[in-house]
């Protein structure tokens, strides 16, 4: 079994590529946060999610 850590997105005011970031920072492994996004907002997590190779739970 291995332990995975998710920053959560819930309450982030800031753009995703900061909470990207701040992710990576603090040895997350990807992010996690609320499946009802717009499809301009998950294009935009996709794209993140994908630059800085992380992982996305819901």
């Amino acid at each position: 079994m291995e332990l995975q850590l998710f920053k959560t997105l819930w309450g982030h005011s800031g753009s995703l590529a900061q909470a990207a970031d701040e992710a990576i920072k603090s040895g997350f492994i990807g992010l996690e946060g609320n499946a009802d996004l717009t499809r301009a907002r998950r294009d935009e997590l996709l794209a993140v999610l994908q630059l800085q190779y992380l992982d996305y739970i819901q």
